[in-house]
């Protein structure tokens, strides 16, 4: 990007709180990653590509009511949520080396959260030094809000798609989700080839 504000983000609406979160986090990305881009592709198509994937993800954003507790969090604390959500209850130090940050930031994040009543801290009743982190009922309803906003959004935008531009945009993601899920795994997790 070499210093150029990237054209792609419009302005945060008023409509959406999270508009601010998404935009710093997206400027973000495309400040520090899309730049060179170690892909075979040209340069041009790697613009293209971070330029398109800034676009969508502003677009389909949900627009949760100004009322929602997520509309306030950063995206540390939105990530632990989420976190939480998909895969249940966790230690402290999972919840650390999953978001790779130490165990003190990571509790002041924890603790922040607990104070807004969506996360609560337990002591393990064995060993007192481990800390399980949960949501509770309120951080899983914000999060269920924030699922439903989502997918009401994803289908008014598919809504006006036909099945041929569907079946087109099913075997794209396809090949986006396996290309990311398999840049995540280490040289030793690789499936072997046939």
């Amino acid at each position: 990007m070499n210093g150029v504000e990237p054209v792609w983000f419009a302005p945060p609406s008023p409509r959406c709180a999270v508009d601010t979160v998404h935009l710093r986090f997206y400027t973000f990305v495309s400040q520090n990653y899309c730049e060179p881009l170690m892909y075979p592709t040209s340069a041009s198509q790697q613009e293209q590509l971070c330029q398109l994937m800034g676009r969508l993800v502003i677009s389909v954003r949900p627009t949760l009511p100004v009322e929602s507790v997520l509309t306030e969090l950063t995206l540390p604390q939105l990530r632990i949520v989420l976190l939480l959500f998909a895969q249940g209850p966790l230690r402290m130090s999972a919840l650390a080396a999953q978001l790779e940050t130490r165990m003190s930031a990571t509790a002041w994040l924890v603790g922040k959260l607990e104070q807004r009543g969506l996360v609560r801290r337990t002591h393990d009743s064995v060993d007192r030094r481990v800390v399980h982190c949960a949501l509770t009922d309120q951080g899983k309803a914000e999060v269920e809000l924030f699922w439903r906003f989502r997918k009401e959004r994803l289908a008014e935008i598919t809504s006006s798609f036909t099945a041929e531009e569907m079946d087109i945009v099913l075997r794209a993601m396809e090949i986006w989700v396996r290309a990311a899920e398999s840049s995540m795994l280490g040289p030793a997790d690789q499936p072997e080839a046939a």
